[in-house]
């Protein structure tokens, strides 16, 4: 029982490391995207443009429904875009408004684990950053969002688990940053990182320019301080919580670690080590000190996952953080109880969608950050 809950966690995100090389999960059930929801958006249009036709938004997506509602909102478009780095392709979906020109544009980046563009994981479907990105599209916002390698349509691209490291994921970002300023030039761009995509974006910022950060629930901590309150949390066996513990000093240390009882294999096997070593010299306090851009951090009372003390601390790393805190969002973004079980039952659901006011907070601040 012990290794089946741990190898549950670790899939539905609440162990953080989650198949960091994620090459066995097939693509999300909703698959790709589809024109929908366009009775009720009014946003099914078709145009020239790029690598193929632009399609309306998906239906599932009812805070884009929300979002048209609003005054200034638009319709919204679509289109699957890919990158090339060496022999591997990866895959995307870039959205627009429908009508006009944006006024900005953003980079999406997924947190751990195989989540896909759309912030599903297999058998885990909330759609919430594929929401989210076309609620800011109605807002004028044009948005960009992929599959990381081994995921979705970029499952081809997966490297063996043990050539992965965490600058891999930040690689990736920064071509997908290129192609968004090709898509979209001229306009201020931003990075939008979620959970563990925070932390690749705060990382992606060391290496290329752009206007404006965003992070959506994330760590304040080390990776490794992160797991160890999760895995005190998941009320693990004595002896299986010590060697745990054990074994995250040794990966603290940059130590491989040969014995893995099998129990904590989905978390601590040998192949993914090398990742979680990289991943565990990084501090998102330090590493967002060392930038100089506008940033806004964003955080759920409800989040089980990630808690407020974490995001204070990162708010804390500079003076030109903004720090919001939206009473009763859950780690996925969305409405929820902190009632155990009613709030991880909208990691699996379309709905309810992306709580409203996360939209208006990331719109609200790319727009002080646009204003001349």
């Amino acid at each position: 029982m012990t290794a089946l809950r741990l190898a549950w966690l670790a899939c539905a995100g609440f162990l953080v490391l989650a198949s960091p090389a994620p090459g066995w999960a097939q693509p999300a059930p909703d698959g790709q995207a589809e024109p929908a929801a366009a009775e009720e958006t009014g946003a099914e249009r078709e145009a020239e443009a790029g690598e193929g036709d632009a399609e309306s938004a998906e239906d599932g997506a009812d805070s884009v429904a929300q979002a048209l509602e609003e005054p200034g909102a638009q319709g919204v478009l679509e289109q699957d875009l890919t990158v090339q780095h060496q022999d591997d392709q990866l895959a995307g979906t870039y959205a627009w408004p429908d009508g006009e020109e944006p006024w900005a544009a953003a980079l999406f980046i997924s947190g751990s684990g195989p989540t896909d563009r759309n912030g599903n994981q297999p058998g885990l479907v909330n759609d919430s950053l594929k929401q989210l990105a076309l609620g800011l599209a109605a807002q004028g916002v044009a948005t960009l969002r992929f599959d990381k390698r081994g995921v979705g349509e970029s499952l081809d691209a997966a490297p063996p688990e043990d050539r992965l490291r965490f600058d891999t994921y930040v690689r990736d970002a920064v071509l997908w940053l290129i192609r968004l300023r090709e898509e979209a030039p001229d306009v201020p761009v931003f990075l939008v990182g979620h959970s563990e995509g925070a932390l690749v974006a705060t990382m992606v910022l060391q290496q290329v320019d752009a206007d404006g950060l965003v992070l959506l629930a994330p760590a304040g901590t080390r990776a490794s301080d992160l797991i160890r309150r999760q895995l005190d949390a998941a009320g693990l066996p004595g002896p299986t919580q010590e060697r745990a513990e054990e074994i995250l000093q040794s990966l603290e240390r940059a130590e491989m670690v040969d014995d893995v009882p099998d129990e904590l294999a989905p978390i601590f096997r040998q192949s993914v080590q090398p990742y979680v070593i990289s991943w565990f010299a990084l501090d998102p306090r330090d590493e967002l000190a060392r930038l100089d851009v506008p940033t806004l951090v964003v955080q759920g009372t409800a989040d089980l996952q990630v808690g407020r003390e974490g995001a204070e601390r990162l708010a804390a790393a500079s003076d030109r953080v903004d720090f919001t805190v939206i009473e009763g969002m859950n780690h996925v973004l969305k409405p929820a109880p902190m009632e155990r079980e009613a709030n991880l039952a909208t990691y699996a659901s379309p709905t309810p969608p992306v709580d409203k006011r996360v939209t208006e907070e990331v719109v609200g601040f790319m727009r002080r950050v646009a204003a001349p």
